[in-house]
């Protein structure tokens, strides 16, 4: 080879390496940087929200947000101090903003816990039911009367609920660590909702305090007697979101490795999209077996900590609004249809193996001619109250 020809060779190659470094940074920038900092910079979203319920609320101040995950990873990365805690429930006590559709906002009076319970709930010695999910259990903009609870105790199973909105599953073994222990339950039902529990699951397990709970069995915040601290942490953070200008919860940061390694580009090619889930995507996630592996542990463990409270474990399935949704495209719909077979096949194949009952809502659901009737719309994907109703007499029909 001469000279020459291997200049040329180099020469190619480094305008080809330079080309491609180029199309990383554009791609980190233009998709990943801005798509991170449209979900962390929170004031200007939250100063608007809040003009608006003060408009709705003139005469009423007294009240609080709930900013489903944004409040508990910011605790969790940010705060130094020790006494700061990871909530798994809301501040106590307080008319709490949870919904804003058709220029109308909603409200609930949280209770005593932060959880969306009337206080006269804890006057009970004994529940038939502990409800702990995310936003499909805590009821999101429904009637508090619509929701699965409320459903429930119309049907004479006297139900408390735990559910917080964002829980993933290792947030629902917490909440289940945490709390169920202070009260007497016959059955404690946890929601697995498909449309993104696994994937929460993921984020959740990148969390610094909420790994705790996995790594360490006797790990606990004990939360049921410090609210004081989770109120005052809340408060604090509600605050600074509407009074400090481009509140951000979390910098981007340019990463030289990924760049250089063409990261983002990879991602583009292999998965045919740059997919940004939640804060915690700068993580590199595992493998889906290595999760598959902790979801079988954390089912094993609810087991065994229910069966310690003399109450039973029962796991309900929640299909994805998107499942029904027809898409123009039928090979896209092939595609996700695939995905959600194998998605279920998983997790009901871990609820087998573990031996733990559950209550497959996405088989009634399919065999009625159209599932969408029980959901909002896909602007808001969760369930209306027909199937919130649907599920609750589907829990009901099951422990009779």
């Amino acid at each position: 080879m001469n000279k020459n020809t291997f200049l040329s060779i180099l020469l190619s190659f480094a305008s080809i390496l330079f080309t491609l470094i180029l199309a990383e940074l554009f791609i980190t920038y233009k998709f990943v940087k801005i798509e991170f900092e449209n979900q962390t910079n929170l004031s200007k979203k939250y100063k608007i929200l809040n003009q608006k319920v003060q408009r709705q609320n003139a005469d009423n101040k007294n009240y609080t947000f709930y900013n489903f995950v944004d409040y508990k990873f910011y605790l969790d990365h940010n705060y130094k101090k020790e006494n700061v805690v990871y909530p798994l429930s809301n501040i106590s006590n307080k008319k709490t903003y949870f919904c804003s559709k058709n220029n109308s906002i909603k409200f609930i009076e949280s209770d005593k816990f932060g959880f969306n319970n009337s206080n006269s709930k804890y006057l009970s010695k004994f529940y038939d039911i502990i409800l702990i999910g995310d936003s499909f259990g805590f009821g999101v903009c429904v009637n508090k009367s619509d929701n699965i609870v409320s459903k429930l105790d119309a049907l004479n199973l006297n139900t408390l609920n735990l559910s917080s909105s964002g829980n993933g599953l290792i947030a629902n073994f917490a909440t289940l660590k945490e709390y169920s222990k202070y009260f007497n339950s016959k059955t404690n039902i946890i929601l697995w909702y498909e449309g993104n529990d696994f994937h929460n699951t993921q984020d959740e397990y990148n969390s610094k305090i909420l790994s705790k709970y996995i790594k360490d069995k006797n790990f606990s915040q004990n939360l049921f007697k410090n609210q004081e601290t989770i109120d005052r942490d809340l408060t604090n953070f509600y605050q600074k979101i509407i009074d400090k200008e481009n509140f951000i919860i979390l910098k981007y940061k340019f990463e030289f490795k990924k760049i250089i390694s063409l990261y983002y580009s990879r991602q583009l090619i292999t998965k045919n999209k740059i997919f940004v889930p939640s804060y915690f995507n700068l993580v590199d996630y595992k493998n889906n077996e290595y999760y598959l592996d902790i979801i079988s542990y954390i089912f094993l463990e609810m087991k065994r900590i229910t069966s310690d409270l003399n109450s039973e474990l029962i796991v309900v399935y929640l299909p994805d609004y998107w499942r029904y949704e027809k898409l123009s495209d039928k090979n896209l719909n092939k595609l996700r249809n695939k995905n959600y077979k194998r998605k279920k096949d998983e997790i009901i194949s871990i609820l087998e193996k573990t031996n733990t009952r559950y209550i497959d809502i996405e088989n009634v659901f399919s065999n009625l001619r159209d599932p969408l009737v029980f959901f909002d719309d896909e602007d808001d994907p969760h369930y209306n109250r027909l199937g919130y109703d649907l599920v609750a007499n589907e829990i009901y029909s099951f422990l009779k």
